[in-house]
């Protein structure tokens, strides 16, 4: 069941008057994730997929926008998705990191 369904399907339970929800953004293919490259300190916007390449090459430093609070609920969410896509590749580690179209943070 695609995302949108389950969320409007959910939020239809939670309430008796149809609510629909349009899901305007999509983590896999906008730059919506904000970062800071370790070599400048300089920001960097990417896709979730780009910045799980990133932190493969070892380029995230941080995420500016996260407040103390949210740190290790980030932490978790992608080391449980990246888990979770290794597991559905048939991979127990990450593989060669493929080139991307976004520039890399120089060092």
């Amino acid at each position: 069941m695609p995302f949108p369904t389950l969320a409007r399907t959910r939020l239809q339970d939670m309430n008796s008057s149809a609510i629909h929800v349009a899901l305007s953004h999509s983590l896999l293919n906008e730059a919506l994730v904000r970062w800071r490259c370790v070599a400048r300190g300089d920001l960097q916007r990417s896709s979730l997929p780009d910045l799980f390449a990133a932190m493969a090459r070892d380029e995230v430093r941080d995420f500016p926008a996260l407040r103390p609070h949210q740190r290790h609920p980030w932490h978790a969410f992608l080391a449980q998705l990246a888990a979770i896509a290794l597991h559905r590749a048939g991979q127990s580690r990450p593989g060669p990191v493929p080139p991307t179209g976004v520039p890399r943070c120089s060092r």
